[in-house]
């Protein structure tokens, strides 16, 4: 009879392990940051800020969970170049069936005070805080910056300093997603080499970002 019991316990556990989500945990690293030309050309020098967040969406696009980091606000001049160590990475993990996205964003800063408070909330930050509504209005899901924007509020940062992105310049922004099968089945480590550069009135900048998305099974 002891050993019935035993036997029927390790059945219901086996059970419940089975239909438990399968999850996976995600990772993105910044690798590489060089600035090749400044938008700045009177004080040769950019203010910049690096944010990023990996973040989970259901089948029904509603964002599940999301990691958030920053780097800066750093002072960069022609040539000057950052490597991965200067990068805290993010982990995430996944439910089974959701879908991931990666964002990044390099923005030069106009106001270095609320910069720096931002980049503090978001090193503060450590998960999903929940009532990111209200930041569809602000920005489409269509877009990097979007996505970006509302993973920061989501995480419990409030609208008001989250919108200093858009009086900020943004130099460039990118978004990467893996659907549930990239994840079971795809690759475990995708390269993202981007180059940022335009004109902003009569000045151009050039900057080269570099991050690596992971996916542990």
């Amino acid at each position: 009879m002891h050993l019935s019991v035993k036997l029927v316990a390790a059945g219901l556990a086996l059970l419940l392990t089975a239909c438990q989500p399968t999850k996976f945990t995600a990772t993105l690293q910044p690798t590489y940051l060089k600035a090749n030309d400044l938008e700045e050309t009177i004080t040769r020098r950019d203010e910049v800020v690096l944010a990023y967040a990996l973040s989970v969406y259901d089948a029904q696009n509603r964002l599940l969970d999301t990691r958030n980091g920053a780097w800066g606000v750093e002072s960069v001049k022609r040539g000057q170049q950052f490597g991965p160590e200067r990068f805290v990475p993010l982990n995430l993990p996944v439910p089974k069936g959701g879908r991931l996205v990666a964002t990044v964003a390099l923005v030069e800063v106009e106001d270095y005070r609320r910069a720096q408070e931002l980049v503090g909330k978001i090193r503060q930050i450590t998960g999903f805080a929940g009532g990111a509504a209200t930041l569809l209005q602000l920005t489409e899901l269509t877009n990097p910056l979007g996505y970006l924007l509302l993973s920061l509020q989501a995480a419990g940062i409030g609208l008001n300093l989250v919108r200093q992105f858009d009086g900020d310049d943004v130099l460039g922004s990118d978004a990467f997603t893996l659907t549930p099968q990239q994840l079971r089945t795809g690759p475990r480590r995708y390269h993202r080499q981007l180059q940022f550069q335009s004109r902003h009135g009569g000045e151009r900048f050039d900057y080269e970002v570099r991050y690596v998305v992971g996916v542990v099974r």
